[in-house]
């Protein structure tokens, strides 16, 4: 499905030059006929040298005037100049995001490969690009460009999963992942702007899961305050990518976390021998013991499924799991039930 930024200009015809100036306050014929004018009354009333005078004075005016005025492209009103008649006022800052498209896959239980939830994941199609994840997505987002997709992923898998969510709930499945890019953490409306959406699509806070990367720095741990305010409304947290940055799990007590997500390169080489197995086993144990699940990412053989269930993992996400879908085709990846359907 493809999302484009709102906003746009209409296919009305552009005002003649004229009629443009004096819409943006410019008025060069105004001024023209008033030189113009004023020429003719001193060649007549006083004779050749005044008018000679008169146009010159006239002439730089209107020097002055159109140095004074920034030009302005066809069909487009001055800033700060009231809309031109017939042309549409964009209603958004940004005018870059003009192709993104929502995935889904599903999470399954370990080893029963049971449903348990769906992760939602935009993907953002730069000009002339491919559609890239948002891990792929430029280190540093302009706000605008942030909001632009944070607000295309809530107008879009919000309401496709309150669709959805009657039939999940039967299949044990009523929860939608988001794993959070850190420019939509960052913005300073990103909690309200998640609150309305939630509100907007009739869903309990409690139906959302953000993963969210946890840094460390010695004893302290950190998540975003607007993170925190979510968890209060009832929106469930997981570390994300645990492993492969800086935070241990001695940090994990300390915050209002219910899921570990381990990060895929540990997953992909658990084998029965590998440090990655340890690693692994002794992470979901440990979580285990704080009331916390744990999710192993990337799993991509059926040989894992049951070995990452013995390893203490409850819950996974991969190829064998189910690929990633959109959403018109995203249904029949984890349900044979006919009533599940995108709309």
């Amino acid at each position: 499905m493809d999302m484009h930024a709102p906003g746009s200009r209409s296919t009305a015809a552009p005002q003649a030059p004229a009629q443009r100036a004096a819409a943006n306050g410019q008025v060069p014929w105004v001024a023209a006929a008033l030189a113009v004018t004023g020429v003719a009354a001193a060649a007549v009333w006083i004779g050749p040298t005044a008018a000679a005078l008169t146009a010159a004075f006239a002439v730089a005016g209107l020097a002055w005037r159109a140095r004074m005025s920034p030009a302005v492209p066809d069909g487009e009103p001055a800033a700060g100049a009231p809309p031109v008649p017939g042309m549409d006022v964009p209603t958004s800052p940004l005018a870059s995001v003009v192709d993104t498209t929502l995935f889904f896959r599903p999470l399954r239980s370990l080893p029963e490969l049971h449903l348990r939830g769906i992760e939602a994941e935009l993907r953002w199609r730069l000009p002339g690009g491919e559609l890239l994840p948002p891990l792929a997505w430029p280190q540093t987002l302009a706000p605008d460009t942030a909001a632009a997709l944070l607000d295309a992923w809530l107008g879009t898998a919000l309401p496709q999963f309150a669709r959805w969510l009657p039939d999940l709930r039967e299949r044990g499945g009523a929860t939608m992942w988001l794993r959070l890019p850190a420019a939509w953490g960052a913005l300073p409306t990103f909690g309200s702007r998640l609150t309305q959406a939630l509100a907007d699509a009739g869903l309990d806070p409690s139906c959302l899961v953000l993963r969210v990367p946890l840094q460390a720095q010695g004893r302290q741990a950190r998540l975003p305050q607007a993170v925190l305010d979510l968890q209060a409304q009832g929106v469930t947290l997981a570390v994300d990518a645990f492993g492969a940055g800086s935070a241990s799990l001695t940090h994990l007590d300390r915050l209002p976390v219910r899921t570990v997500c381990l990060a895929p390169s540990f997953v992909e080489r658990a084998g029965p021998t590998t440090p990655q197995r340890w690693v692994v086993e002794s992470t979901a144990k440990l979580a285990a013991s704080m009331g916390m699940s744990t999710l192993a990412e990337g799993i991509t053989q059926d040989s894992q499924v049951l070995a990452l269930a013995v390893l203490g993992c409850d819950l996974g996400v991969g190829e064998v799991c189910g690929p990633w879908r959109e959403a018109s085709d995203a249904a029949s990846g984890w349900s044979t039930s006919s009533t599940v359907r995108a709309a």
